[in-house]
């Protein structure tokens, strides 16, 4: 079964699952998140993600259906 994500950015780690994707590396960092390579599982394609920072986990559901929405 797959990892789930961890509440904090700073524990996010390689190797990881978020949905259909397994986390690679982190290629990037900002004042509200980070920017993480990862595959698609399915068909094998790399896509960048990008983790905001957030305390809410209201607001987090809401940024987790935007981001599925986005992936299409």
């Amino acid at each position: 079964m797959p990892e789930s994500l961890p509440l904090y950015l700073r524990d996010i780690r390689p190797g990881m699952h978020f949905l259909k994707y397994e986390l690679l590396e982190q290629i990037g960092a900002g004042g509200q998140g980070v920017v993480w390579s990862a595959q698609e599982r399915e068909i094998s394609r790399i896509v960048a993600i990008k983790f905001l920072e957030t305390a809410d986990k209201q607001a987090q559901a809401v940024s987790d259906k935007v981001f599925e929405q986005q992936g299409e």
